[in-house]
């Protein structure tokens, strides 16, 4: 099946989704991003405040129109809110809201020999293996999630699985 809107934008779904940096060039802001109704999400990320101190980093959630947004690139499924009630999506949002704003703004111990330093990619895959040891998140596998675009771009080391390209290449 391919990935369009009405397959991978359905209520519950968490999805990964890529955006541009104003950093250089081959660099993403990753985020999570869970589909509220049929149009609309939550965005769960890590932000700098101010881009002049690269060590400043804080939690960020708002709501966003992912497949409208012209600063997202790609988007793709990763998982599902076991429980997902469409009449109350709030609930879901708090209970990831919950889960993911403690995570600290540091590399993890298990991240450190591959990551330098901190960015938002970081605390992206620490979020991912937090949400995959919860009951009520059902996460595809999320190792291969980050690491399958090593392969192929080595140096950039970003990774997504089957993806959605929003908007077309300019050449």
């Amino acid at each position: 099946m391919s990935l369009t809107r009405e397959t991978s934008h359905v209520p519950g779904n968490i999805l990964g989704a890529l955006c541009p940096t104003s950093g250089h060039k081959g660099a993403f802001h990753w985020l999570i991003y869970l589909c509220m109704d049929s149009n609309s999400g939550v965005m769960f990320h890590a932000s700098r405040p101010n881009e002049q101190d690269p060590h400043s980093w804080e939690f960020h959630t708002a709501h966003w129109k992912a497949f409208e947004s012209k600063s997202c690139l790609t988007l793709a499924v990763i998982g599902r809110v076991v429980d997902f009630d469409p009449r109350n999506p709030a609930r879901a949002v708090e209970m990831m809201r919950g889960r993911l704003q403690p995570i600290p703004m540091a590399v993890p111990p298990e991240d450190k020999a591959r990551e330098p330093k901190f960015t938002c990619r970081v605390r992206f895959r620490a979020a991912l293996r937090l949400l995959v040891t919860h009951q009520a998140f059902q996460l595809s596998n999320q190792d291969s999630f980050v690491d399958r675009y090593d392969d192929y771009f080595p140096s950039l080391t970003i990774t997504l699985p089957l993806y959605i390209l929003m908007y077309p290449k300019r050449h």
